[in-house]
């Protein structure tokens, strides 16, 4: 029993020493960032986020990390260094403006179970409004402030209004007597702290404003919904719009996020929401494997909304076109080069929103052929099949059917991963001409037949066009659509 102790202590030490030097272990991460802002050459005692992590006492179970450019990055727990931590204290000894960025604490419950929080720091060089730790509109007549730096290790406190020192406070409370008229201002305090001979200091400040002038609303995400999920089609431009209410919070931003990089979007205002559009143009396979963040920021907290892109069906296109190319004779040649060419994408494609793959239209140059016809055809909808002509060059003799005919009719016949729609421009004294994999799938499925004679041949409303928009799929549509 002793021995099986000890091996459990030994493997249990060896698990954690290895995720200290490791950040691939997969640990719970609840979505919420604090958000830290603090000036440079400032010292700053940064403790894990979470109220039961704080109380560990083991500095074993407790690892730090930042995320760099190049990847998460562990931090020394060397106490020369600059920054370094020990348990759950992170050390900046002093701030420096590189300091910015994301911090992670890993705190481990067992060996096999651990738990992220994040933490977002932000140095400036000089005091921002935004490192406001609260703005007060209490209408009493004395408001206590408790100094928000203050950590209960000793530290000697001074008390500042508008950047003035204030005579005879030290405490870590300060009385504040509203009913004053110099009440209103912005109120620090400083904390002076030793560590290994070296004395640091820690600011952090309130402001206390007129009644009315200033309303707090924590933000609020009108849209999207967090972990929604958005269809979209590869290849057309999406909008994902981000809209947050923030009544009229001031010092608040909004952006979106791709694989922790910032994304270029438009931002405005809009009555008290603030409202972040980001644009794809051209929605590929490498959008798909990322989640979007949207992100708010007001000056006392971050927080933020995920979704995901996902096809409809992986499809690209909504039909695959295939038509004898070099047909027997002139005439019937030009007619129907014509109607794949021109009628057929006037209708389908400008009217109406489909999107067609057409060999030879589409194709790129140096494409190997016999590859690219079949990865269409699985990235389409539909096979649109336009038939050969009745002419023959001899009598009795079959016409003769192209690679990406034999293509189709396989997808069609044999896997079952299409459907066909068939159209015949001409009238045909039966089909014994056509190949009899061909005509076994006329037997099944009649043609559509397109009278080019006709006044409406070109109308998206004639009978032949409604018939054929009736077997297609729901149009992709690549002109522009906001994702909301």
């Amino acid at each position: 029993m002793i021995l099986q102790r000890v091996i459990f202590c030994v493997l249990s030490e060896l698990i954690i020493a290895c995720a200290s030097r490791n950040y691939s272990a997969q640990c719970k991460s609840p979505q919420m960032v604090y958000l830290l802002r603090v000036i440079q050459g400032e010292g700053l005692r940064l403790t894990c986020p979470n109220l039961e992590c704080r109380c560990v006492n083991n500095d074993s179970l407790i690892n730090w990390f930042k995320k760099e450019n190049n990847g998460i990055q562990s931090i020394t727990t060397e106490e020369n260094q600059r920054v370094y931590y020990q348990g759950v204290v992170l050390y900046f000894l002093p701030l420096s403006l590189n300091d910015t960025g994301l911090y992670i604490t890993q705190w481990w419950h067992n060996p096999l179970k651990c738990t992220e929080f994040k933490t977002e720091i932000v140095v400036d060089e000089k005091f921002h409004p935004k490192q406001l730790y609260r703005k007060f509109t209490e209408q009493v007549d004395i408001l206590p402030l408790e100094c928000p730096v203050w950590q209960e290790k000793g530290e000697n406190i001074t008390w500042h209004k508008d950047f003035h020192l204030i005579p005879n406070e030290s405490g870590n409370k300060l009385k504040v007597y509203l009913p004053q008229d110099d009440a209103k201002g912005i109120y620090t305090c400083v904390c002076a702290w030793e560590h290994h001979g070296q004395i640091f200091h820690t600011s952090g400040s309130y402001q206390v404003l007129e009644k009315d002038h200033f309303v707090d609303f924590p933000p609020t995400f009108i849209q999207p919904t967090n972990n929604s999920v958005v269809t979209v089609d590869q290849g057309t431009k999406v909008k994902l719009n981000c809209l947050v209410f923030f009544g009229t919070l001031k010092g608040s931003s909004v952006y979106w996020m791709r694989d922790n990089n910032k994304l270029d979007g438009n931002t405005r205002m809009e009555n008290d929401s603030m409202q972040s559009i980001v644009t794809i143009h051209q929605v590929s396979k490498k959008d798909l494997r990322y989640n979007y963040c949207c992100i708010a920021t007001s000056p006392y907290i971050l927080d933020f909304v995920c979704i995901t892109l996902k096809t409809r069906d992986g499809k690209l296109y909504d039909a695959y076109v295939i038509y004898q190319q070099d047909s027997n004779g002139d005439k019937t040649e030009r007619k129907v080069d014509y109607f794949v060419n021109k009628v057929l994408t006037d209708v389908l494609e400008n009217a109406c929103g489909f999107k067609l793959y057409i060999h030879g239209r589409d194709d790129l140059p140096g494409e190997d052929c016999t590859e690219f016809i079949e990865e269409r055809m699985q990235l389409s909808r539909r096979l649109i099949a336009v038939l050969p002509s009745g002419v023959s060059q001899s009598p009795g003799v079959m016409t003769p059917l192209f690679f990406d005919w034999h293509v189709g009719l396989h997808q069609v016949l044999i896997e079952h991963e299409l459907r066909v729609i068939l159209i015949q421009l001409e009238e045909m004294k039966g089909y014994s001409h056509l190949p009899l994999a061909l005509q076994h799938l006329l037997q099944k499925t009649p043609p559509l037949k397109w009278d080019g004679a006709s006044g409406r041949a070109t109308h998206p409303s004639s009978s032949f066009w409604k018939k054929l928009r009736y077997m297609m799929p729901v149009p992709s549509d690549s002109r522009s659509r906001d994702v909301q």
